[in-house]
């Protein structure tokens, strides 16, 4: 292995790792920021940034079999359709 290929393998997951603070950095800066109901939005958009980054790259579902693919996502529509189905019974009592 050269210096170009070992250089490879780790610069992904550096640039990740940097991206996940910049993110974290981010979190924690609208937390003491006022915004109102931007803040929720703002959270929510970067949690769930994080997350995606998290599963493509270190979790490798990018280069993985298309039935775990499918599994994946089917378990991510499941878990949008439980938080529909509670925030749904919430906002109606």
């Amino acid at each position: 292995m050269n210096a170009s290929e070992a250089r490879h393998l780790w610069l992904m997951p550096v640039l990740i790792w940097l991206a996940l603070l910049v993110l974290l950095a981010t979190t924690v800066t609208t937390a003491f920021v006022p915004l109102g109901p931007l803040n929720g939005i703002i959270s929510m958009s970067v949690a769930a940034t994080k997350a995606a980054l998290v599963v493509l790259f270190f979790m490798n579902i990018r280069s993985s079999s298309p039935l775990l693919r499918l599994a994946s996502a089917a378990g991510l529509f499941w878990l949008i359709l439980m938080f529909v189905l509670t925030a749904g019974d919430y906002l109606t009592r």
